[in-house]
């Protein structure tokens, strides 16, 4: 059985690129991958794409710290996408203690946290 920190942090998020901007959102993807091959925080990151043009993300780190690197690292990427897509939900999930140390991330204030109950 495979096993994971306590400190696990999972996060989840969707976007809509903006109309006319569906190329240049599947174009940033890449970008956002190559920069996590670079600077590896995270134990997994990807991106997936629906019918309708919905953009899904999941990234997996050990620690807050080390989610909170990797957003240090993407930052500027981030700003760029705002003239290109609307961010729609973000979901946060972790022990309270990684949590907590997230909630004031810029990227992060209007998230959806939750509390992991237990996992392996």
């Amino acid at each position: 059985m495979a096993t994971v920190p306590d400190s696990m942090i999972m996060v989840n998020g969707y976007s809509q690129p903006k109309d006319g901007k569906e190329l240049e959102c599947k174009d940033r993807i890449q970008v956002f991958l190559n920069e996590g091959r670079e600077h590896p925080h995270l134990k997994s990151f990807t991106f997936s794409l629906g019918a309708d043009g919905l953009v899904h993300w999941m990234a997996r780190a050990d620690s807050a710290e080390e989610y909170l690197a990797h957003l240090e690292t993407i930052a500027g990427h981030i700003d760029r996408l705002a003239d290109i897509r609307d961010l729609g939900r973000v979901e946060v999930i972790g022990p309270a203690s990684e949590l907590e140390k997230l909630k004031t991330n810029k990227y992060l204030t209007n998230a959806v946290y939750y509390e992991t109950e237990g996992g392996w």
